[in-house]
């Protein structure tokens, strides 16, 4: 499980994005274990220096590849909701539905595009449920810092 534990000693050159896409907080920090920079988290978390957090990275060490984490002090998850991807989902099914109805079968281009949806939001809803019962599950991880 690609989960490390670490606590800020320093945080600066916080900035909010709030782009298309793109949402989220970058920042860097001080910890025991060094200095990262322009680290990604989702969404817009409390960061703030003795802050200790339970971060689950895809390639241990890198912290840019930072999927989420979960703050030991409060339990906050920042990660990924995973709406847009529900959302897609959603509308692909309402799509099937009213064509599969209306003629019985289901026309090639729409199929096509249901069948895109689904092999792009699925894996993601996926992993975003992954990385949700690891941070959750956690508490066994590796201490730094």
């Amino acid at each position: 499980m690609p989960v490390t534990t670490v606590r800020f000693t320093r945080v600066f050159d916080r900035v909010d994005n709030m782009g298309r896409g793109s949402e989220g907080t970058v920042f860097s920090f001080d910890s025991d274990d060094g200095t990262q920079y322009g680290v990604r988290v989702p969404g817009h978390p409390p960061i703030e220096p003795g802050m200790r957090v339970l971060a689950y990275l895809d390639k241990p060490g890198r912290w840019d590849t930072l999927v989420g984490w979960r703050n030991l002090d409060t339990g906050e998850l920042a990660i990924e909701s995973g709406a847009t991807y529900w959302m897609a989902l959603s509308v692909g099914a309402v799509i099937v539905t009213f064509l599969t109805s209306e003629r019985g079968t289901m026309p090639l281009l729409p199929g096509l595009f249901i069948a895109v949806l689904v092999l792009v939001s699925l894996p993601r809803l996926l992993r975003i449920r992954r990385v949700r019962r690891a941070l959750l599950a956690g508490d066994r991880a590796r201490v730094h810092g």
